[in-house]
């Protein structure tokens, strides 16, 4: 089992870290445009709808970020009104 594994290792790394490609550039087509000469990876339509998917990621971090934020001075506010031992101390004295 590790001699297969070891030799189906040392074959991929004997064509460079790559696999065989038996069609250039041309033939390749594109699983998300359909047209050829690029591969979906390289697809502008691809990388522009990736680019708004983090978009509308980062401003949902940003969102949450926020509201824990607030969540977090409004439990600072009301540690402020809260009253303590001391205030307690100087209220019997």
């Amino acid at each position: 089992m590790i001699a297969k594994n070891f030799k189906k290792f040392m074959r991929f790394r004997k064509n460079g870290g790559r696999r065989q490609q038996n069609a250039s550039n041309e033939e390749k087509l594109c699983y998300k445009c359909h047209k050829p000469g690029h591969m979906k990876i390289d697809c502008p339509i691809y990388k522009r709808e990736k680019k708004e998917r983090r978009d509308v990621w980062e401003r949902a971090k940003k969102r949450q970020f926020y509201k824990k934020e607030n969540k977090e001075k409004e439990k600072a506010m009301n540690a402020k009104q809260t009253p303590t031992w001391s205030d307690f101390d100087s209220i019997n004295k």
